[in-house]
């Protein structure tokens, strides 16, 4: 069985593993199309030693989908992605990158009359970016779309610092 203590051990080894410095953190607002608005913390961790112009990021989810009536809805996601800058990334340039990774999605709903029910599912992500230098901080823009797990296309803006 999958369990999301499988991503956060991942994300620390790869954090204690790491110059604090170089580690980026951050907050984003997210839209998914089936989960509506939600918000999320993210950490970026370089990972040149892997390949050039490559990074980890991880992020957490919490979003607040629209309830049936009669019901309480709670979704979340936890995703770990590879990205690749494209091209030459200049000084204070936006620097586009495209990804890939997991997803693992957490969805429960309690019903006011009695009963509840809950589902967890695994995915994968496809995902393409922009992060715009903005002083000491990094603002991002995404697109990413989820086959499985919360099976869905999200947009996300943040910043990173």
């Amino acid at each position: 069985m999958f369990r999301p203590a499988f991503f956060m051990t991942l994300a620390t080894l790869l954090i204690l593993a790491t110059p604090v410095a170089a580690i980026d953190f951050g907050g984003q607002l997210i839209y998914g199309d089936d989960t509506d608005i939600g918000i999320g913390g993210r950490v970026e961790i370089p990972t040149p030693d892997l390949r050039e112009d490559t990074r980890i990021a991880v992020d957490f989810n919490w979003y607040f989908p629209d309830e049936p009536a009669n019901a309480d809805l709670t979704f979340w996601e936890i995703n770990a992605n590879w990205l690749h800058t494209i091209g030459t990334a200049s000084e204070g340039a936006p620097a586009y990158y495209l990804g890939g990774g997991l997803n693992f999605a957490y969805s429960a709903v309690d019903f006011n009359q009695g009963g509840d029910d809950s589902d967890k599912d695994l995915g994968v992500n496809f995902l393409g970016g922009i992060a715009l230098p903005l002083g000491a901080l990094t603002g991002i823009g995404e697109l990413r779309i989820t086959i499985a797990g919360s099976e869905q296309y999200t947009l996300g803006i943040g910043l990173l610092f």
